[in-house]
């Protein structure tokens, strides 16, 4: 004879679903804010920077943007390309492309 119950009876009854909403630790993966890749439980390379926001007068406001970056761009060496686009991007900081490109060095005679 099958049984078509599990082993826990009915699934109103199972020791998870039991537990209230905020006894729940579920596990949320983050995105790398690069490649919006999933950063996996195990990418111990992978780091989230929180960036302050300041004022005119450059006092922290008490707001924050975040990003998060994967070990695999830091591996490679651009997470530092990849967050200054990104705060760029954001308007957390001046996008840096606006800058000129020619430098002001002194010509050796």
């Amino acid at each position: 004879v099958v049984s078509t119950q599990s082993t826990w009876g009915s699934p109103l009854s199972s020791p998870i679903l039991k537990m209230s909403s905020h006894q729940r630790d579920l596990y949320v993966p983050r995105k790398c804010a690069a490649t919006n890749r999933i950063i996996g439980a195990k990418d111990h390379g992978s780091v989230q920077l929180n960036i302050g926001h300041v004022d005119a007068n450059g006092v922290y406001t008490g707001e924050y943007t975040t990003f998060a970056l994967s070990g695999f761009i830091r591996h490679k060496g651009e997470a530092d390309a990849h967050l200054n686009r990104l705060a760029g991007e954001s308007g957390v900081m001046k996008d840096l492309t606006t800058f000129p490109h020619e430098s002001k060095f002194h010509k050796e005679e």
